[in-house]
């Protein structure tokens, strides 16, 4: 299974990093895969993967990877897909943009998904971005407040623009 496979994650930054501190990221790089998402950040680990926490703490972005997902790419987009809809339905989130998988040069596949969460006080969002070639996968979730709608708008196209290194 995907989760048994997350492995520790390689995040290549540009400029110093400093755990804890803020850090100044022109992209975020999970394996072969580089996004080109930037920003500054305070860098810390969890459970085997990076969490880049925006500096005003509104939003969140944990970067994974996965070694040798379960099969060719068809296999691992149903698992991922099972994957995400349960968490969204598990945490009683309104899925607000559907799982989709858009296929893209180089033989990569990009998977996207967004759901709400309405608590008391704020909206609050979880976008879904993950990338692979078959044999890996890297995956990045934002946390943030707002519309997930206007979030993965904005960050649909900066996933469409990975490349590998």
């Amino acid at each position: 299974m995907l989760r048994r496979a997350l492995a520790a994650v390689v995040l290549a930054l540009v400029g110093a990093l400093a755990w804890a501190q803020e850090t100044t990221l022109q992209s975020i790089v999970a394996g072969p895969f580089e996004f080109p998402i930037g920003g500054t950040f305070k860098v810390s680990q969890e459970s085997g993967a990076y969490t880049l926490t925006s500096t005003d703490e509104q939003r969140r972005i944990v970067v994974g990877l996965f070694r040798n997902p379960e099969g060719p790419i068809s296999i691992v987009e149903g698992i991922v897909r099972r994957d995400w809809e349960r968490f969204a339905a598990e945490e009683k989130g309104e899925v607000v943009r559907a799982f989709r998988r858009i296929d893209l040069a180089d033989g990569l596949a990009l998977f996207t998904m967004a759901t709400e969460f309405k608590p008391a006080e704020h909206l609050q969002y979880y976008v879904q971005v993950a990338v692979t070639d078959g044999p890996q996968m890297a995956a990045l979730f934002f946390e943030g407040f707002g519309s997930a709608t206007a979030a993965l708008d904005a960050l649909e196209p900066l996933a469409r623009a990975v490349r590998r290194r």
